[in-house]
């Protein structure tokens, strides 16, 4: 019975931290001007919120109370009723923002065996380039910053510059070798004046706001122009920044024909005559502005002229004498598309009027051919067009649906393209265009919200990951060896995943509805094909999926957690299935407005009537539900939590005792606890106190352990794990009376997201965690002994037919009369039966064991005979077709 494996603590974490008004708006496009490539590369109260929102036109912006990431109050999430985030909020950013920390791992923990990374590649690419020194080195932003020296190496984490910052989401490289680097959010910039190799920080006055643009002057790498963020409410120009010296100094330039508020996303300078510049700038919620020099900048006049102003500008190029525009964003369905015009001129052309998508994030300009024209959609691949925008190819093969951040030539090649995206890293196209492939191997910075594992075949796993207004899962079918995207699911946001004992495959989508709609997506083909299950309650973004829970030993029975949303209302909501989805989703729970189910786990030896839920709500006390009648009545369950722990987001029940639970609880306001109830939840107690919330915990027994030095054959241990947002992976191995820190191998700080089902592989004993920014990692629980020990002098033991379906024989062979006790366990160590107990004479012995005969047919999966002789065990595999 599936007895440790806790749900995601899934959130959104595009949160808004308020200053009064001045909450800050990241660029749609955050841009760098990499001349490689031969063209330019590129918190407020809800209540205020949706007033900005109003203003700019936009009647269907929804603001929602989320506080998953900082834990801190009164953030704001803004969703479109499609259940889109507004670009313009987050801009260039890594989407969630776990990149605080270096990708070094911890040395020095207490216990557990370390965790390896297993991938998949992936993670948000929002800026690229290439060195003009060594035409073969790449630079990759991804949070952490990444190089990769040539076309047969990995990346790897750039190190040199690693060790200064992280959060690195813009590069820019000069002919000269000189390097720029922004930090985006965390407000560094930094200079590199030898390719890379040292690094020293730069002062600059952007008074909190994010730099979203560099642009070098191509005949002066002293000459630099940064373009800063929008934020709210702002009351000065701060807009645009010029170095002349390298960064020593800074002038603010005056941008007082744009509207205050207004961010810059994009500034190309014409590399013919580097004083003439263009600028294309954006609003909170969209609207935008093109603004023009003649002078380096020193005045400015506004250009916007024919273009329709009212949806954001994403990136400018300028290649020979024509001025290109990119444009728009997927909230509130604001399509702009390509724009044209002459350089000087500033007539604008829509040269997009048929793209199937028309949110272009980055544009492309061949150097040697001006009619070759690529496109860089948010959410559908890259469009190109070989005779100057006429015609268009949209069919992006091998990156249909991905959302494009960055675009650059391959040095010296320009038949080869690299694109950064989100959520997938890096793909290429040596063939300009036409086809595209992975080109991330190394990169391993993908936000992953949950991690399964296949109980028929651990070499199956699957992953959830979810970018701003996309996402999707990847599929391993080697052990994490090598990973696919699922190509047959949708590319929304995706919160969670599992298999049953089938080796069915379910995996939860949270839209956003205008690309798929959100729901329970299943696959009986090994992730072939996919039907959406529901529950599919109105063609908008309605409902809110966080956590799904199954059990082996009901295999049609799984519930869903989550929310309400928008015109459906905020109350969290329980879904139940009894036929895995076939018939629908029955809503078994509606519970208040602002909460949300977080955690769900069917508690073993129950009769799978004994169900936990966690919810989350951003104050008072009280956070645990429980039904006694499979989810048909819940009942609060919050005696003893400590005061204002409103947020759970994670639960275990015992293995072997279904009244004892732990759960994960806390609040920014109350701190962040492990609870433990012997009771049924009729009263908790918390047993220890920890630096940050609670995200997945794993309690697991196990028959015989060899874990490092220590052995023990005294009863079945039982090992705890406790993932948490910030400070990688804690365990118990006695219940939970004392704790250490187990993340050796897990990059410091690292928010870990969730767990999969503990898994056999030879001898071991592991388990797969799922991270927010570092992919996945596996870990060795525990070395099981005498598993693969199938000849000894004592006995010899082995059973057949082997998978079966009901009846197997036990064979065993004794050298000496010997006290013999048979049992049957599963995956938890749970006994299942016991088949012998007594005293044996040697010689050879067999004992047919009936799957049902202990009064319940068994689900279909893993389990083991272990053979006692004398005090010593034996262990084989079953397995139950």
């Amino acid at each position: 019975m599936k007895t440790y494996k806790f749900w995601l603590c899934a959130f959104v974490l595009l949160i808004l931290q308020t200053q009064g008004l001045n909450a800050q708006v990241s660029n749609p496009r955050n841009a760098a001007h990499d001349f490689s490539s031969g063209s330019t590369s590129s918190s407020i109260q809800s209540k205020e919120l949706v007033n900005y929102a109003g203003e700019g036109g936009l009647s269907n912006v929804i603001s929602f109370c989320s506080s998953e990431l900082s834990q801190l109050p009164n953030k704001e999430i803004m969703f479109d009723e499609n259940g889109n985030l507004p670009y313009t909020m987050y801009g260039k950013k890594i989407f969630h923002n776990n990149y605080s920390q270096l990708e070094l791992p911890n040395a020095n923990q207490d216990a557990g065996y370390p965790w390896n990374s297993i991938g998949p590649w992936g993670g948000d690419v929002t800026s690229l380039a290439s060195s003009f020194e060594t035409p073969a080195t790449l630079y990759a932003a991804a949070g952490l910053p990444f190089i990769k020296y040539d076309t047969s190496s990995s990346w790897i984490l750039w190190e040199s510059l690693a060790a200064y910052t992280t959060g690195v989401n813009l590069i820019a490289t000069a002919p000269d070798g000189i390097i720029y680097v922004s930090g985006g959010n965390t407000w560094n910039f930094f200079k590199s004046n030898d390719g890379g190799i040292n690094w020293t920080q730069l002062t600059i006055p952007i008074n909190l706001r994010d730099i979203s643009a560099i642009s070098i002057d191509p005949t002066n790498s002293d000459i630099v122009y940064l373009g800063l963020a929008s934020t709210l409410g702002a009351t000065n120009w701060l807009q645009i920044l010029k170095t002349t010296d390298g960064g020593s100094s800074w002038q603010i330039l005056n941008t007082s024909n744009l509207n205050v508020d207004l961010g810059v996303a994009d500034i190309a300078v014409w590399p013919d005559n580097p004083s003439q510049l263009v600028a294309a700038a954006y609003g909170a919620f969209g609207g935008g502005e093109v603004i023009y020099s003649n002078n380096s900048g020193e005045t400015w006049q506004t250009v916007t002229n024919n273009l329709p102003n009212s949806y954001p500008f994403n990136d400018i190029e300028i290649a020979g004498h024509t001025v290109y525009l990119g444009g728009g964003q997927l909230f509130s369905s604001q399509h702009l598309g390509l724009y044209t015009c002459k350089l000087g001129e500033f007539a604008w052309q829509n040269i997009s009027s048929n793209f199937p998508l028309k949110v272009v994030a980055k544009v492309l300009v061949s150097p040697v051919d001006s009619l070759k024209i690529y496109a860089g959609t948010d959410g559908d691949g890259v469009y190109f067009s070989t005779d100057g925008g006429l015609n268009w190819d949209y069919s992006s093969t091998g990156a249909s649906n991905f959302s494009i951040t960055d675009m650059i030539f391959y040095p010296n090649n320009p038949e080869e393209i690299l694109i950064g995206c989100k959520s997938l890293a890096v793909y290429r196209s040596q063939n300009a265009g036409i086809n595209w492939e992975n080109y991330s191997n190394g990169i391993a910075t993908l936000p992953i919200n949950d991690i399964a594992v296949d109980p028929l075949d651990c070499n199956n796993i699957i992953v959830a990951f979810e970018a701003l207004n996309s996402g999707g899962c990847y599929m391993s079918n080697d052990g994490g060896n090598t990973w696919n995207p699922v190509s047959g699911l949708p590319a929304t946001r995706f919160s969670a995943v599992t298999y049953d004992i089938h080796g069915y495959v379910y995996a939860v989508s949270r839209g956003p509805s205008s690309v798929a709609q959100e729901g329970i997506y299943k696959s009986t083909d090994g992730g072939i094909t996919w039907t959406n299950t529901g529950p599919n309650i109105g063609p908008l973004f309605e409902t809110e999926l966080w956590t799904i829970e199954q059990t082996p030993d009901q295999p049609g029975l799984l519930f869903i957690g989550g929310n309400h949303f928008g015109v459906a209302g905020y109350a969290a909501t329980i879904y139940r299935t009894l036929d895995a989805g076939q018939s629908g989703w029955e809503e078994v729970y509606i519970g208040a407005d602002q909460m949300k189910i977080h955690a769900l786990e069917i508690a073993p030896f129950s009769d799978e009537q004994l169900i936990y839920a966690g919810y989350v709500v951003y104050g008072g006390n009280g956070s645990l539900l429980k039904s006694t009648d499979q989810g048909n009545h819940w009942v609060e369950i919050n005696n003893g939590l400590p005061n204002n722990c409103c947020q759970t987001y994670a639960i275990a029940v015992d293995p072997s005792n279904p009244q004892k639970v732990f759960a994960g609880s806390g609040y920014y306001a109350a701190g962040y606890y492990i609870v433990k109830t012997e009771d049924g939840g009729e009263n908790w107690s918390p047993i220890i106190s920890l630096p940050s919330q609670v995200n997945c915990l794993a309690s697991i027994e196990i028959p015989i352990i060899k874990n490092r030095e220590k052995i023990s054959l005294d009863g079945d241990p039982r090992i705890i794990y406790a993932g948490t947002s910030s400070n990688g992976v804690f365990l118990s191995d006695d219940d939970g009376m004392s704790w250490v820190d187990a993340s050796e191998g897990l990059p410091a700080n690292t928010y870990v997201s969730n767990f999969s089902d503990p898994f056999l592989t030879g001898v071991e004993l592991k388990i797969n965690a799922s991270t927010l920014g570092h992919s996945g990692y596996s870990t060795t629980i525990a070395i099981l002994e005498g598993i693969n020990e199938l000849s000894k002098e004592d006995v010899l033991t082995w059973n057949e037919p082997n998978p079966f379906s009901q009846h197997t024989t036990i064979h065993f062979t004794l050298k000496k009369n010997s006290m013999v006790r048979l049992s049957i366990v599963n995956m938890n160590g749970q006994v299942i039966a016991t088949l012998l107990d007594q005293k044996m004479s040697s010689g050879e012995h067999q004992f047919i064991w009936n799957a049902a005969s202990h009064g319940k047919k068994l689900a279909r999966g893993l389990y083991f005979y272990r053979l006692e002789v004398d005090g010593k065990n034996y262990f084989n595999k079953l397995i139950v077709q």
